[in-house]
């Protein structure tokens, strides 16, 4: 039976058996045929990935639509704006003045200089 088993291993791939004391038979167990790509797995695969498309489709539509009726509601969403329009009035006519520094203006309104020009743009001081 041993000596069997090992025929069946290592002649398998033939398609032929060759039993001990010269009977040959064929082989009932055939390795997998890797030339072609498996039908049923690439089938389900494919399947399943168009699933999925049409998931994130639907996703990305009723996104879509929740932020227009939003929208239509008077809600934009976002974070709120940290400087109102009277801050960035005072920070105009605090950068007007040629003594002081951008970096002094920012920290008393608690934001960065980045965010400063970001949100005022560049203001030039009189003379």
């Amino acid at each position: 039976m041993h000596i069997i088993r090992s025929c069946l291993t290592a002649v398998c791939w033939q398609h032929t058996l060759v039993f001990p004391g010269g009977v040959t038979g064929n082989c009932i167990w055939r390795l997998p045929d890797h030339t072609q790509p498996p039908k049923l797995g690439y089938d389900y695969w494919r399947r399943k990935s168009r699933l999925a498309e049409f998931e994130r489709n639907v996703i990305r539509e009723r996104t879509l639509a929740g932020l227009k009726a939003a929208r239509a509601r008077g809600r934009l969403g976002g974070r709120p704006e940290k400087l109102s329009a009277k801050d960035k009035q005072q920070i105009r006519v605090l950068l007007k003045d040629p003594a002081v520094r951008v970096k002094d203006v920012a920290q008393r309104f608690g934001i960065s200089v980045a965010t400063l020009y970001k949100r005022v743009g560049v203001v030039t001081p009189e003379k």
